[in-house]
């Protein structure tokens, strides 16, 4: 093939052209030449193939597609346990049998203790603060309260037990009428309460009497003072030897 070689550049240059192709100088007057024949154009590289997916390691059966040994198919249950997302999935409980037991045992504390507030038998030294401070303010609906049922009869009847409330209420005004309970005891197999108590004044009472003993019997279940056993245990403590010019009570 003839072609024209620049002079200025060495480009080759097909010919019929007036300027170089490479540097654009002038052809004219160059003479023709027999050019080199060029070596074919090497094909372009292969384009790289995607990478084979890995077999799983048990035998496939033939003519079976290979699976991934990594990745079940989707919605196929893993080998390697739940997901990440399976994992966070809220998880249905029961019912809490610990926290209903704990509120069945608290409204059950709830109710006992309400019955053992309105239900439960006063203690005789409760009824004794109750008789000792009803007799000093002359109430009598509060001091009959605290009595055995037989003694307003033994006292003379109704008149003439709260004359002798307002006699004891007046001779107690503008007086120290406090007292402590000191001790309670329990005789004849727990039916006889005899509660000590001790005036703080004792000023205008005998040596003998620094303290008494409040003594209460149970009636209908509840503890009820007795003035009669109460007053003869006061006179044996006050005359150990009997009254004088008086019988010496039985034992």
């Amino acid at each position: 093939m003839l072609i024209k070689v620049c002079p200025k550049c060495g480009s080759e240059n097909k010919l019929g052209k007036a300027s170089c192709s490479g540097c654009y100088a002038s052809l004219e007057g160059v003479p023709e030449t027999e050019g080199k024949e060029r070596p074919a154009a090497a094909p372009p590289p292969p384009a790289p193939s995607p990478p084979s997916t890995p077999e799983p390691l048990g035998k496939s059966e033939p003519g079976a597609m290979p699976s991934s040994n990594f990745m079940p198919p989707p919605g196929a249950p893993s080998s390697y346990g739940p997901t990440f997302n399976e994992r966070r999935q809220p998880v249905k409980q029961g019912p809490n049998w610990g926290a209903i037991i704990l509120v069945i045992l608290l409204l059950a504390g709830a109710a006992f203790g309400g019955w053992w507030f309105f239900l439960r038998t006063p203690s005789p030294e409760s009824v004794v603060r109750k008789f000792m401070d009803a007799n000093t303010a002359g109430d009598y609906d509060a001091f009959r309260s605290c009595l055995r049922q037989d003694e307003v009869a033994a006292m003379g009847g109704e008149q003439a037990l709260r004359g002798m409330m307002k006699k004891a209420a007046e001779r107690a005004a503008g007086k120290d009428t406090s007292y402590e309970v000191v001790k309670t005891t329990y005789e004849n197999s727990d039916a006889l309460a005899v509660v000590e108590i001790k005036p703080k004044d004792t000023s205008s009472m005998p040596p003998e009497m620094t303290t008494m003993e409040m003594l209460l019997v149970q009636e209908d279940g509840k503890w009820k003072v007795d003035l009669k056993a109460t007053g003869m245990r006061m006179m044996k403590k006050l005359f150990p030897n009997g009254i004088p010019g008086m019988p010496r009570p039985p034992k």
